[in-house]
């Protein structure tokens, strides 16, 4: 936690362009790499490793940028979970395929391997990071970059990140810390679950911890211009694309760490497959009235709740119906969001009689574990 705090008041290494009109509210990492003309790509041979949401300010993807641009040679490229596209489900196999409007390979780094490989290095000098995060721990993005980071330091490759805003800000830190034990995809580094870093602030981090101490790395960090620590996304006026098929909006990001929890266990059911993923908390024989009342004497801080019954419209649960409640916030700033996946799972427990986490299969509840970082939160519940 103090290097994270040591980088949020030191700042980044960082390659400075100065091409950026000043009108522009929030200038990403891509927009002043290309107003530049790619100056700072100049001779190299690139692989991107980029998705569907990697957009500039004005909604054009990085993806075409890299096509079109000149003065380097763009080699590969490489496509995290949920594909380059963004389209395939969570935890589904990625394969490795051919870029239809390039060429060009796009490799797979959710499929037989989520770290490059040497072979795919091959003719690669330099890695470009250009991927929409959304600043919890368990999304996978960031932990693809820190395998990257690593891969390109290994190969002596350069590393370059296109920094982009944490869409719930620099200032909302919360939720337990990674125990080592418990390191997996969904939980790499040891930093807060909620942990207020941008990508570009993320890959500084880890070029100065152990997870780089064996091979050094030619770090470059594009920084944003215009962004504030304040700024949660929609003070940024930016246009949001899904970084996944389950972050549809922007307040699918908050909703994400308020309730992603659940899904994990399997037994309590968290909007998923609906259209409201996240945002629905219920179970097929739950009473949503009651499941109401035993959270609203919780007295939670910054949310509305209303009780709700709703069917699954995806998958192969679709048509079945769930009661329960759809979650709302008055006030984000007054929300611990990291908590109320505990609230809603003691709340459901008081109504349903039942143990929601012990009556989870035993793989579900290891996954709990990965994802919450730890068998902390576990324990508070048992």
């Amino acid at each position: 936690m103090q290097k994270i705090l040591k980088i949020l008041h030191l700042g980044l290494v960082l390659c400075c362009v100065s091409n950026a009109p000043a009108e522009t509210k929030i200038w990403l990492g891509i927009d002043l790499l290309v107003a530049n003309d790619f100056s700072l790509l100049k001779g190299k041979r690139v692989g991107l490793i980029t998705h569907a949401a990697a957009v500039d300010s004005r909604g054009i993807a990085t993806a075409e940028h890299f096509r079109r641009g000149r003065g380097f040679e763009l080699v590969a490229f490489f496509g995290p979970e949920h594909g380059i596209d963004g389209k395939i489900p969570a935890g589904e196999y990625v394969h490795s395929r051919t870029d239809p409007a390039s060429g060009l390979p796009i490799y797979s780094l959710y499929g037989q391997t989520r770290k490059p490989t040497r072979a795919m290095l091959q003719g690669i000098n330099i890695l470009v990071f250009d991927m929409q995060d959304i600043g919890a721990r368990s999304y996978t993005y960031i932990s693809t970059m820190g395998l990257a980071m690593q891969a390109a330091a290994e190969n002596g490759v350069e590393f370059m990140v296109l920094d982009r805003p944490n869409p719930m800000g620099g200032n909302r830190i919360e939720g337990p810390p990674l125990d080592p034990r418990f390191r997996s995809f969904v939980g790499q580094f040891e930093i807060p679950f909620v942990h207020g870093l941008t990508v570009g602030e993320m890959a500084f981090y880890l070029n100065e911890t152990s997870w780089m101490s064996r091979h050094p790395l030619h770090l470059h960090v594009v920084r944003m211009r215009g962004w504030r620590r304040s700024m949660t996304w929609l003070d940024t006026g930016l246009h949001w694309v899904p970084t996944s098929p389950n972050i549809p909006r922007v307040r699918s990001v908050f909703d994400y760490v308020a309730t992603g929890w659940l899904g994990e266990l399997g037994t309590l059911h968290n909007g998923i497959f609906t259209d409201e993923p996240f945002r629905l908390v219920g179970a097929r024989q739950l009473d949503s009235q009651a499941f109401y009342h035993a959270l609203i004497e919780r007295r939670i801080s910054g949310i509305k709740l209303t009780p709700v019954r709703y069917q699954i419209t995806q998958g192969r649960f679709a048509g079945e119906t769930y009661s329960g409640v759809r979650l709302d916030y008055a006030n984000l700033d007054q929300v611990r969001l990291s908590e109320l996946s505990v609230h809603f799972l003691l709340a459901a427990r008081s109504v349903a009689g039942r143990d929601f986490v012990a009556t989870a299969p035993a793989a579900k509840v290891q996954m709990f574990d990965k994802v919450t970082g730890g068998d902390s939160v576990r324990r508070t519940l048992t």
